[in-house]
């Protein structure tokens, strides 16, 4: 399992971070919030990370903030729910919102 991943990063876009750690850039799928919060290009970078793998993919997915990755896997494991799910949902709303509406069953908001 990959934790973390600190380095330079080498490029953004909404969606997708480019991680330069040690020579290797990783492709990581980002929600919009951290895209929001990481640096500018050619800065330090540092993002929590979750692997996924499957039968034809392995992908990365990067968060500025641990709560926020732990979300994330909870809500992958939700059945029907996927990474691109999950982090489109990360993306709609902030960590706490989506958590609120969750308790208080307010559908309409999810």
């Amino acid at each position: 399992m990959i934790a973390h991943i600190d380095g330079i990063l080498s490029a953004k876009t909404p969606g997708m971070a480019i991680i330069d750690a040690n020579g290797v850039g990783y492709a990581v799928n980002i929600p919009l919030s951290t895209y929001t919060e990481l640096g500018s290009v050619g800065g330090p970078a540092k993002l929590f990370t979750h692997l996924s793998v499957r039968e034809n993919a392995m992908e990365l997915f990067g968060f500025r903030e641990w709560e926020e990755k732990e979300l994330f896997e909870r809500l992958i494991e939700v059945c029907g729910v996927g990474p691109k799910l999950g982090l489109a949902a990360l993306s709609a709303m902030e960590p706490d919102a989506f958590r609120m509406a969750v308790l208080a069953g307010d559908t309409s908001a999810l």
